[in-house]
């Protein structure tokens, strides 16, 4: 009998134990991570096409912000006075092109395998990306790889491996567009963009 209870209170011990580490294991788990947007910018670079042949153009949309929930969806809202070139412009044009509303980009990138990164750790993973104006049964999802680091506990930063071509042609054909393009110095910009993304997430939760 009292190796019987000595059995059974080793088991109830144990089963304690675990489910005491399974509770901080959840507590522990983020329940998403959010952008510093101090810390996140978006540099793009654009072909002008121009008579005396092309030339490339860059700006920068900054800050940025947006999440990744703990299921590993994205979303980051975009304007564009995160433009710095936007600065440029006359008050008057400025106003009215801001008017124009906020796009999002949404997108999918596992969650383990932020939440699993060791800090001081790197690691590259897939994101996926894309324009949720499509209809989702016939939306365009760009793949592609990302960097990540772990820079302490709390803080992840994110960099895309490679620039991203995204579709601008839905921007170029607003009212307004080349109006602005124009006083911008631009003659006819290319309808794709090549965007890459440097960020640091900061764990939710």
């Amino acid at each position: 009998m009292n190796l019987r209870k000595g059995y059974l209170y080793s088991l109830a011990l144990t089963a304690t134990a675990l489910t005491g580490s399974l509770t901080l294991s959840a507590n522990a788990a983020p329940t998403g991570w959010a952008l510093e947007p101090q810390q996140s910018r978006l540099d793009i670079q654009l072909t002008d096409h121009r008579q005396a042949g092309n030339t490339l153009t860059r700006m920068q949309a900054a800050p940025i912000s947006g999440t990744i929930n703990a299921r590993g969806d994205i979303d980051i809202p975009l304007s564009l006075n995160q433009l710095d070139v936007v600065a440029q412009l006359p008050p008057m044009l400025t106003q009215k092109a801001l008017k124009q509303g906020t796009k999002h980009i949404q997108g999918h990138i596992d969650p383990a395998v932020l939440s699993e990164l060791a800090p001081n750790k790197s690691t590259t993973t897939t994101v996926k990306l894309w324009d949720p104006a499509h209809h989702p049964d016939s939306r365009q999802i760009t793949t592609t790889p990302v960097q990540l680091t772990r820079l302490n506990d709390g803080l992840i930063q994110m960099t895309t491996s490679s620039p991203v071509t995204v579709d601008i042609s839905p921007l170029l054909r607003q009212d307004n567009a080349p109006l602005i393009t124009n006083l911008l110095g631009y003659q006819q910009l290319d309808n794709h963009a090549q965007v890459t993304f440097h960020g640091t997430l900061r764990t939710q939760g």
